[in-house]
């Protein structure tokens, strides 16, 4: 359903022991939909950004200064505390 999503011939293997990350894709599935991978593949750094972007990170990979950043955002803290405690 996921390679679906994103118009995906194949998923990053990377990604394959993560099943919770799919459930989080399709729970904030975005009304627009999510952006077609444009290689084909859906890798990890695009799963994690469509991930953590409804958290309220601008993509993937955040550094320390990002997530002490975000961390001092009430609004973020009570979306992470929301969550489902697997995806957390």
């Amino acid at each position: 359903m996921v390679r679906d999503l994103f118009r995906a011939r194949q998923i990053d293997p990377r990604l394959a022991s993560q099943s919770w990350i799919a459930d989080v894709l399709l729970q904030h599935l975005p009304e627009a939909g999510y952006p077609p991978v444009a290689s084909g593949l859906l890798d990890a750094d695009t799963a994690w950004t469509q991930v953590l972007k409804p958290l309220g990170f601008p993509n993937g990979r955040p550094d320390a200064v990002a997530l002490l950043q975000w961390s001092l955002c009430q609004q973020h803290l009570q979306r992470y505390e929301a969550w489902p405690e697997e995806s957390r």
